[in-house]
This record gives structure tokens, C-alpha cells and sequence, in this order.
């Protein structure tokens, strides 16, 4: 092991294995701690599901108004297209409705794809705050698919945000 080749193959299979590490860690550690939306601060979180690794759900109930959370999630690259402020003021209660906002966003993480999908709504017991739902999906081949969140809307109850919202002493 002394002589000045057997060191220098030695040397060489130390960067190589260097070298694949750097890729490697990465990728590990996205797929162990598949990455989160970030929430504006002062949102609590109600209740969490994991479906499967990467494909989660969030419910959560936000301290601003729902177009508020609209604009924070525009800042992430996330589109509320049909969510729009109106101008009211922080202070003033946002309508509920009952119909829940859809906001898209898609995200490269590593060598894997993130597709985001956000429930929105004014929270009908305070409409100076919001509740939302997040989904994420983890697409570990690298590319995501043609079919989106909402071609498959008749299969997945998207009621949760407004069944949350009609009873608000709900516990997660």
C-alpha cells in the first residue's frame, strides 16, 4: 500500500466516491423530508394526513383574510387565479361564501417535481381570518403528470374547509 500507484488509486477512489456523495445526499434527503409549504406567520395548524410518502394534506387556520393568504402564496409561485382582494381593509370580515378558492403551483426539488394544490376560503365564524387546506405531491419519477388536481376533483371531497369552517371548536 506504499508504493506511488497504489496512493494515487487510492486518491482517485476517494474523489470519485466524493464526488457521488455530493449527488447523492441531496436526493436522499428530499426523499426522507419531502419539502413543505411555507405558511404566513401566526397560522396554526389544524390537522395533518399523509396519504403516502409525498403525497400529504394540511388544514390550516390563518390569523389574515383569505386574500391575504392569496397574495403570501403569489409570493411562493403559487396562482389563486379566481381569488382576488377587492380592496378590503385587514379589519373587515371577507364574505364567506362557501365556495373554496383553487390555487395551483408546481416546484423542481432536487432531480423530483412538487405540484401544490390550495384550498382557500374566508373562515365563516371570523372573516378577518382564513382557512385552507394544502396539498402536496411528491412526483418521484421527475416529471409531472398531464392529469391535474383538477381532473380528478370528483374523486377527492373537498369539503373538508367548509365542513372545518361550519364547526369551528373542531379539534385536529
Amino acid at each position: 500500500m506504499s508504493s506511488p500507484v497504489s496512493l494515487i488509486v487510492l486518491g482517485i477512489l476517494m474523489v470519485i466516491s466524493a464526488v457521488v456523495l455530493l449527488q447523492a445526499v441531496p436526493l436522499l434527503y428530499t426523499i426522507a423530508f419531502p419539502p413543505t409549504l411555507a405558511v404566513p406567520s401566526g397560522t396554526t395548524l389544524i390537522r395533518h394526513k399523509q396519504y403516502e410518502q409525498g403525497v400529504d394534506e394540511w388544514l390550516y387556520r390563518a390569523p389574515i383574510q383569505a386574500c391575504a393568504v392569496s397574495e403570501y402564496l403569489r409570493t411562493l409561485g403559487i396562482e389563486c387565479p379566481s381569488y382576488t382582494c377587492g380592496g378590503l381593509p385587514p379589519t373587515q370580515p371577507e364574505p364567506y361564501s362557501g365556495i373554496v378558492m383553487q390555487c395551483y403551483g408546481q416546484q423542481s426539488i432536487s432531480m423530483f417535481k412538487v405540484q401544490w394544490t390550495v384550498m382557500l376560503n374566508p373562515d365563516p365564524a371570523d372573516g378577518t381570518q382564513a382557512v385552507f387546506q394544502v396539498y402536496r405531491e411528491m412526483f418521484w419519477g421527475g416529471q409531472i403528470p398531464s392529469k391535474r388536481f383538477t381532473d380528478i376533483l370528483e374523486e377527492v371531497d373537498m369539503t373538508t374547509t367548509a365542513q372545518y369552517a361550519q364547526t369551528p371548536t373542531a379539534q385536529p
